[in-house]
């Protein structure tokens, strides 16, 4: 199993410990991802490649840390989506750190303490 693929193992048991988070399959990929309240927040588009889903609200909010973050990949179009490369175990907090604020946005109705994402 290579290291991203371990990464999104972890991070499906990790959500799965979540309040509000149900485990299921992905409306836009084949396999499972992680939704709330009805929506999918994250999901494994491609090797090395997981995409998350934060309200375009709270990406404006840490638009500078994520964007100057090589990790970070925003899509040309405004989205509430963007991909975030993982390579090795290293990058499993702060994509956790992403995936607790994806879900803590919608259980608590977009309040959020915002903070930079683990480093």
């Amino acid at each position: 199993m290579k290291p991203y693929d371990q990464i999104f193992a972890r991070l499906v048991q990790r959500a799965g410990r979540l309040p509000g988070v149900i485990i299921r399959p992905s409306r836009w990929v084949d396999g499972l991802s992680v939704w709330v309240r009805g929506k999918e927040v994250l999901h494994y588009d491609a090797p090395g490649m997981i995409d998350i889903r934060l309200t375009r609200r709270l990406i404006r909010d840490l638009e500078s840390p994520l964007k100057n973050d090589s990790r970070v990949i925003f899509r040309k179009v405004s989205s509430d989506w963007f991909w975030v490369r993982v390579s090795g175990t290293k990058d499993f907090p702060f994509v956790l750190d992403l995936l607790r604020l994806a879900t803590t946005q919608r259980t608590q109705g977009g309040a959020v303490p915002i903070r930079r994402p683990h480093e």
